[in-house]
């Protein structure tokens, strides 16, 4: 619906902004008072702990009222989604300074959805509501229902990431662990930056499309390298394809028993740190290790090295692993990201751990390559945007991305190309890479070793300080001392290298929202009782928390088993 904002003087002499279509005119704040409308507004939440998102900012009245009024809100984050509405300049000032609150604006009417969730990210586990300005429901409502329909999915999103952390918790810190002692040899990623430059790539996913473009992908391989993400690896050996490498980075048993373990592969394998550990351990070719930002254990051991950020997908780290080797052109195939007759996967690919069998109803519908609509999952979604960010980083004067899946989701950046419209290569250069075996070393056993040493010692002093704040809570009064006493009792923990480096990584989900809480409780000049003891139980919570954390690794039966050999070792 076309419309116009303009600027105008309100009675009180302050600049507003106005919408107008050919219906109505909507002041965005209130022609009379707008200081007193944003009073109303806010007043009923200034004294509740929790992240204020807003959407829309009118005259930016919102702003001064939040900045100049204390009130228990940990973050205002404001979301204007008219493109055309003018943030004055006094306001620009003022949200320099200000720590609390968060603008973002709409470019053309799209909504900047990363931007959102990336600062949502900080504030896990802390209670979020979303409101809307005063008058801009009267405005064009439906454009509004999508952009509060897109901030939803931001947040569904967030809440899939946290499930997903707190699930891997315990097999972010013990399969690293374990791998410690192949990867330790193994030769590194980094080590083969741009050595595919000039080549072309194939990545084959296990979208329902795959299954498809068997005898293309056959042909492909003539003249580009191909890249598998390990779930599809069933479907391309049973056709006689056999990948140029294969990727993973999933920690769960089950991805084993699905991709890997019936599947005789000895190709190069590519894996992210926090693979499951059974995929290398049992690999009879050659590996490559990608360290992964995701965990601390490898980089604890070799402080030397880069740690990737993964990504949620296999398909979306390998994308990734393939622009850092240097190839220009890469063809998607089986990137659906997309459901097709309420499939998940390609016919034959083998199902892992992100599927729930029992229901892949649809559960949104995107753009696809087509030029229409397709249905897809939430799951499905956030890969979707994962490829929109990732491509945005690249030079695409170095490498060009395509997609073969016509009624795949549309990635921006990555145009849909049908397989005859590729001039097919009959030949390509192999290129020579030099890898190191996967040895067990001393060295690995001896890093390992260390931090089971040093998972004791924590444990050992997490123990100590709750007896001691269990006797603290026996008196309803928290001194002044005890409260010092607190807080050096957390900074000799977080000054152990275990828990700073590698358990808070596992837990950030936690640990965010008592930060959260903390930042706000320590604004204040005086603590009354009431305030101590709510830092007391907070400050109890974190280290329960990170006792249980400690006791399911320690408890867990391939960490005991682990325990068992390097005992073995030592005596032998």
């Amino acid at each position: 619906m076309p419309y116009t904002i303009a600027r105008e003087v309100n009675q009180e002499g302050n600049i507003i902004n106005v919408f107008s279509d050919y219906k109505k005119r909507v002041p965005l704040n209130s022609i009379s008072n707008s200081v007193s409308e944003m009073d109303q507004f806010l007043y009923p939440h200034r004294e509740q702990v929790k992240v204020m998102i807003v959407l829309g900012i009118g005259n930016g009245e919102i702003v001064k009222n939040f900045i100049n009024n204390p009130s228990k809100i940990i973050h205002m984050i404001i979301i204007e989604p008219y493109s055309e509405v003018v943030i004055g300049d006094e306001i620009k000032a003022m949200l320099v300074h200000a720590n609390h609150i968060t603008v973002l604006q709409s470019k053309d009417r799209e909504v900047p959805i990363l931007d959102f969730q990336s600062i949502l990210a900080k504030f896990i586990g802390v209670d979020i509501e979303l409101h809307i300005h005063p008058n801009y429901e009267k405005t064009d409502l439906d454009f509004l229902k999508e952009v509060i329909s897109q901030l939803k999915n931001g947040l569904r999103i967030l809440k899939m990431n946290q499930n997903t952390q707190q699930l891997f918790q315990k097999d972010w810190l013990i399969e690293p662990l374990l791998n410690l002692k192949y990867s330790y040899s193994l030769s590194l990623f980094e080590e083969f930056k741009d050595k595919f430059k000039g080549q072309r790539g194939v990545l084959v996913s296990a979208g329902p499309s795959a299954s498809k473009l068997i005898p293309e992908i056959k042909e492909l391989q003539k003249g580009a390298h191909v890249f598998a993400v390990g779930s599809v690896m069933k479907l391309l050996l049973k056709n006689d394809i056999t990948p140029d490498f294969v990727t993973s980075f999933d920690s769960a048993d089950i991805n084993y028993e699905a991709h890997f373990k019936e599947y005789s592969y000895n190709g190069k394998l590519i894996v992210g740190s926090i693979v499951n550990s059974n995929i290398l351990k049992y690999h009879t070719g050659d590996a490559i290790l990608v360290p992964e930002s995701v965990e601390g254990i490898t980089s604890k051991a070799r402080p030397d090295l880069n740690t990737f950020y993964s990504g949620p997908s296999v398909a979306v780290f390998t994308l990734q692993v393939m622009y850092y080797l240097g190839f220009s052109e890469i063809y998607l195939i089986g990137q659906d990201l997309a459901l097709e007759n309420n499939q998940y996967y390609a016919d034959e690919a083998a199902e892992g751990e992100f599927v729930d069998k029992n229901n892949k109803n649809i559960d949104l519908y995107i753009d696809n390559n087509a030029g229409g609509k397709s249905g897809t999952t939430y799951p499905l979604y956030s890969f979707l945007q994962s490829f929109n960010q990732l491509v945005k980083l690249f030079d695409l004067n170095k490498v060009r991305v395509y997609n073969l899946a016509k009624y795949g989701a549309k990635i921006d950046h990555v145009p849909y190309i049908s397989y005859e419209e590729i001039k097919v290569r009959t030949q390509r250069e192999e290129v020579a890479l030099n890898l190191n075996p996967k040895v067990v070393t001393s060295e690995a056993l001896n890093e390992i070793s260390i931090i089971v040493k040093e998972l004791d010692e924590l444990h050992n002093e997490l123990r100590r300080i709750k007896a001691q704040l269990v006797r603290f809570s026996k008196n309803d009064y928290i001194s002044d001392g005890k409260l010092i006493e607190m807080l050096e009792m957390l900074k000799a923990i977080r000054s152990m290298p275990i828990l700073e480096d590698v358990i808070l990584n596992q837990i950030s989900f936690i640990v965010n929202r008592i930060n959260n809480v903390f930042e706000f409780l320590l604004d204040k000049e005086q603590y009354t009782n009431e305030d101590k003891k709510y830092i007391f139980i907070e400050f109890f919570k974190l280290i329960q928390i990170i006792i249980e954390h400690v006791e399911l690794i320690m408890n867990d039966t391939k960490f005991m088993e682990l325990r068992k050999e390097l005992k073995n070792e030592v005596h032998s």
